[in-house]
């Protein structure tokens, strides 16, 4: 009953309407709903018109539970939460740092414990200035660049981090900085989320973004790295092993002119066409602003450097498109929705030199929604989705028994 009330954020639900949404008999829903009265803040009650008769309506207080979410790239670090409305729309944000910042004295992919020190001090003041206390939070996700397997990541990109348990470093990280905050939370008992970043982006981008509503779909991250998240029957699909998507690191066809990945070590998809090596030297700000900007001195440069990738992208994505039949394809990391004419074509065309009549046909593809914001978004969504039921029930239960 409480995942129908959370889905009913904003408009609650009468007694009636719940007990038809799960099944449950009239008197349980009311027992329930009794149950949850020792978290007064989060249950009201107001009244709504049904048939001529007027009926109580429960809705659940939208602070009664945050999600935080910590998304750590290539190259940057974001930071958000938000309360139970989810992340579709305004959330608490910092300031994105990224490796441009005038603090950037370390490499993420290299420092481990400065990349984490670093992103404990930038959610501490986010949840500080949006009056977020630490017991509210129902969970935290940690967004990570490359396959990630039980909380660890996996990949060569991390590999000076180890096989680390990065939701316990995370907290741990969180504690240092701000043991006052931090002293009454249970570290066994706060859930962690630790996820590949296209995966979160991709569920965010499901949820709320351009595939919402889209079952079987796939995420292509598109900027310093190549990935991608696989959504099929509604779901993320994160292989054996986490690393379902990774198809990036290909090896290429005509790798003469290819540099060795930093990732995968040899030549792949990502090193010819990931915009680390794509516009060597010019920042992801000045190709976004280019992209948006035909007046700009970079667009035409941008234009001819992705057209002609898109069309190696789209070649690369056939054996994707032949195996999984979606019927979309978001594109996101540099470009996104504003700027789709930019590439979606030469995609498409790239698929039709390979792709299987059928599963051309049904595909479509879009530029992404939230771009900066998605893999914070996806890690808010996953906390929320996985754990604020289990949450309110062991808050109604604690006020319960003091």
């Amino acid at each position: 009953m409480l995942r129908e009330l959370i889905d009913r954020i904003d408009t609650g639900a009468t007694q009636a309407e719940l007990a038809h949404a799960t099944g449950l008999s009239r008197p349980t829903i009311s027992t329930i709903v009794g149950d949850l009265k020792p978290i007064s803040a989060a249950v009201g009650e107001t009244e709504r018109s049904t048939g001529g008769r007027k009926a109580s309506v429960v809705r659940l207080d939208p602070g009664a539970a945050w999600a935080a979410a910590v998304d750590i790239g290539r190259s940057h670090i974001h930071v958000a939460a938000c309360d139970l409305r989810g992340a579709g729309g305004e959330i608490l944000q910092g300031e994105p740092w990224t490796s441009d910042s005038p603090d950037a004295d370390s490499s993420i992919p290299e420092e481990y414990g400065a990349t984490l020190t670093r992103a404990a001090k930038m959610l501490d003041a986010l949840l500080d200035e949006g009056g977020v206390e630490r017991s509210d939070l129902a969970g935290l996700a940690v967004g990570l660049p490359g396959p990630v397997y039980e909380g660890r990541p996996r990949g060569r990109l991390l590999r000076e981090w180890g096989h680390q348990d990065v939701g316990d470093a995370m907290l741990e990280a969180l504690r240092t900085n701000s043991p006052d905050a931090w002293r009454e939370i249970d570290s066994e008992a706060l859930e962690v989320v630790v996820d590949n970043d296209a995966n979160l982006c991709g569920v965010a981008e499901h949820r709320w973004g351009v595939g919402q509503g889209v079952d079987d779909q796939l995420y292509v991250k598109w900027a310093t790295g190549l990935g991608a998240a696989v959504i099929m029957d509604g779901a993320l699909r994160r292989g054996a092993g986490g690393a379902a998507g990774e198809f990036g690191h290909t090896p290429v066809r005509d790798a003469d002119d290819v540099a060795s990945c930093d990732a995968c070590g040899r030549p792949c998809l990502e090193s010819k066409v990931g915009f680390g090596t794509l516009m060597s030297g010019v920042s992801f700000q000045d190709i976004q602003a280019a992209a948006d900007d035909d007046g700009h001195s970079l667009y035409d440069e941008v234009c001819e450097k992705v057209d002609e990738a898109a069309l190696v992208l789209g070649r690369e994505l056939v054996p994707l498109v032949n195996a999984l039949n979606p019927a979309l394809i978001v594109i996101d990391g540099i470009l996104n929705e504003r700027n789709e004419h930019l590439f979606a074509g030469q995609v498409m065309k790239g698929l039709d030199e390979g792709a299987l009549g059928a599963a051309r046909r049904d595909v479509k593809i879009r530029g992404s929604r939230f771009t900066l914001t998605a893999a914070a978004r996806g890690g808010l969504a996953e906390v929320i989705d996985r754990h604020a039921v289990e949450f309110l029930i062991k808050k109604a239960r604690e006020r319960s028994n003091p």
